[in-house]
């Protein structure tokens, strides 16, 4: 299997709601994979619309695409209590 790095840097807010129907929607601390997997894919067809590496890359259920959680230069993604929220 290969693992690759991922770095995501927002270039605007990301608010995620937890529950699709809820009435007053409650936000994701983390970028759920579901979510990293259709921002690539919605790029790749953009760029090179669909191809046979599409399918590989997107269709395919061993390719897996993580959560991604906050961190900073010096830690690996973690999962931040719920005491640092402001």
């Amino acid at each position: 299997m290969k693992n690759v790095l991922i770095v995501a840097k927002p270039l605007s807010p990301v608010s995620l709601s937890m529950e699709r129907q809820a009435k007053s929607p409650e936000t994701l601390d983390y970028i759920p994979g579901s979510s990293l997997r259709g921002a690539l894919a919605r790029g790749y067809l953009d760029t090179f619309g669909i191809d046979g590496d599409f399918e590989k890359l997107f269709l395919n259920e061993n390719v897996v695409f993580p959560n991604l959680y906050p961190s900073s230069k010096d830690t690996q993604g973690y999962v931040l209590p719920l005491t640092a929220a402001a």
